[in-house]
């Protein structure tokens, strides 16, 4: 395995680049259509002062506590978020959703005891899905606007199992199980 900086793997190193580098990158989708010629010189605060705003950002979540006496690897993935700024008030209503994937483990085995040259593909993954309703306060307009979240949501944290062919991935799976499955509460504030 080839290492980087801090004795990271070097795919590490560069997706938790590409994650700081893009962290809180928003989009601001206006909720009216206007033509460039009645654009007014002041479109950035008109722009930000109420409308949709769409949000992705990569994450990466490591395992804590008891899960990281079972799980010894980090997951990646990504959170997308959706919220709207009330007309001139410091309140953007919003909803998070996001995923995570811990790894997978993949192995061949015999289909059964009494045919063992018969193989299947046996795949393990670890996933971890979340959502969460947000309530930011945040200033309508300003070109640096700083913010206090609340969030209250769920994680869903669940093991699948899933039985497929040797020599083809396009096909269904043969059998598919979720071996194990836990719902949390969460909530937060920053």
């Amino acid at each position: 395995m080839n290492f980087g900086a801090f004795g990271m793997p070097r795919s590490v190193l560069f997706l938790f680049t590409v994650m700081v580098l893009f962290a809180g990158q928003t989009l601001v989708v206006q909720a009216q259509s206007t033509t460039l010629a009645s654009v007014p010189e002041n479109w950035r605060e008109t722009a930000t002062e109420y409308g949709f705003s769409l949000g992705m950002d990569l994450n990466l979540g490591t395992p804590l506590s008891g899960f990281a006496n079972t799980m010894d690897r980090a997951g990646f993935g990504a959170t997308f978020q959706g919220g709207y700024q009330l007309k001139n008030q410091p309140v953007m209503l919003g909803l998070d959703l996001g995923f995570l994937n811990f790894g997978r483990d993949r192995r061949n085995e015999s289909f059964s005891l009494t045919i063992p040259d018969a193989t299947v593909l046996v795949e393990n993954t670890y996933n971890l899905i979340h959502s969460s309703f947000v309530l930011r306060l945040v200033p309508p307009a300003g070109d640096v606007r700083p913010y206090f979240e609340g969030a209250i949501g769920f994680n869903y944290l669940y093991t699948e199992t899933t039985i497929e062919n040797t020599d083809s991935y396009l096909e269904e799976p043969i059998a598919r199980s979720t071996n194990f499955d836990d719902f949390a509460f969460s909530y937060g504030a920053g």
